[in-house]
């Protein structure tokens, strides 16, 4: 038998025997180092080896020490154990078992139908027709005060018969006439003779040219020129001379007339005074005592 072109015979065989070995040690070797050094499992032995006539396991010794396999070295380490046996090849995988189908949702129960709503609450009763109003009271025309500005006057008829005895400029605050009339003696016992001064008042707005101005107006002439001095020349009258004017003043001016004048911040005034110069207890005239608004 020969082995590798050796014969088996005689002096050869441990030489052979040891080559062989070398030569799978370094096979085994390539292959650890072709793995990343990671060794790789050792190559199955051969099946059988001949040293005499007894066989014997591979040795490995060559695997680690390259370096003796060119020396060929008779001696050889004790035998080191055996490589690992194989790793069984790992079972398959149990297959996976199928997922369980999902089961079908219960299908929704339908909601129930909802309940028909209360009813609403009874009708609120329509309210009662509120009484109609009645129609307020028409207000009485307020008396007119002193500061009103009355409407002009309508003419009552023809102006009687009179005289203006005086003009005088300095007895108003705005230098406006003033004027000192006298009239036939008038009838006490009626109203008529307001009449008859409105007459006079009328006639004289003609003349002043409007209603800006004042008038005192007397039915006697001695009282009428007694006013009118003293108005002049008022240190030449003693008490007695000026009680005695007043006492004619009392039954004998009819009237007093101012038209035009004004306050501060309010508007023009025309105002007619009635028996100016008595009282509510002169004899005959007490009853006349009065003023009004009114404008000529």
């Amino acid at each position: 038998m020969t082995l590798l072109g050796l014969t088996t015979e005689g002096g050869q065989r441990g030489h052979a025997f040891g080559i062989a070995n070398g030569l799978l040690a370094l096979v085994a070797s390539s292959a650890v180092m072709l793995t990343g050094c990671t060794r790789a499992p050792a190559p199955e032995p051969p099946v059988a080896y001949f040293q005499g006539a007894v066989k014997k396991p591979p040795q490995y010794f060559f695997q680690d020490n390259p370096s003796l396999l060119a020396q060929g070295s008779p001696n050889l380490p004790q035998e080191v154990p055996a490589p690992p046996q194989d790793v069984p090849p790992p079972q398959d995988a149990p297959a996976p078992q199928d997922a369980p189908a999902p089961q079908d949702a219960p299908a929704p129960q339908d909601a129930p139908a909802p309940q028909d709503a209360p009813a609403p609450p009874q009708d609120v009763p329509a309210p009662q027709n509120a009484p109609a109003p009645q129609d307020a009271p028409a207000p009485q025309d307020a008396p007119a005060p002193p500061q009103a500005v009355p409407a002009p006057a309508a003419a009552v008829g023809a102006a009687p018969k009179f005289q203006v005895i005086a003009e005088r400029f300095n007895d108003r605050p705005d230098d406006s006439s003033t004027y000192y009339v006298v009239i036939d003696p008038v009838d006490r016992s009626a109203e008529t003779f307001k009449v008859v001064i409105k007459q006079v008042l009328i006639a004289l707005t003609a003349v002043n040219g409007g209603p800006m101005f004042s008038a005192s107006i007397w039915d006697q002439l001695p009282a009428a020129q007694t006013e009118v001095s003293y108005r002049s020349n008022p240190d030449q009258f003693s008490e007695q001379l000026i009680d005695a004017k007043e006492a004619f003043n009392d039954q004998h001016l009819i009237a007093n007339y101012v038209g035009g004048l004004s306050s501060a911040g309010e508007p023009p005034s025309f105002l007619l005074f009635w028996f100016p110069k008595a009282g509510p207890t002169s004899p005959n005239v007490g009853q006349w005592v009065s003023a009004e608004v009114w404008k000529p």
